[in-house]
């Protein structure tokens, strides 16, 4: 309902008091259909950077193909 309001050009305190919710909302919101087209930010890609580079990954796995039965501190001194 609040996008169709954005969308037909109604003000932010008009929408509010429509549409139960605050100011605030309804400016992300706004913001959010500028920005990404939608009412939605993308997500997030939250963590940590992975410690690993994919040609790390690819070499240990080679690695672990030809000696399956290697110790942890093996696989640390490999890397």
């Amino acid at each position: 309902m609040i996008r169709d309001m954005i969308i037909s050009k109604c003000e932010n305190v008009e929408i509010a008091k429509a549409v139960p919710c605050s100011l605030v909302t309804v400016r992300n919101i706004r913001l959010n259909l500028q920005v990404y087209g939608s009412t939605k930010a993308p997500p997030n890609g939250g963590g940590r950077k992975r410690s690993i580079t994919p040609p790390m990954l690819d070499a240990l796995r080679k690695y672990l193909r030809k000696r399956p039965g290697s110790y942890q501190y093996e696989i640390k001194d490999f890397l």
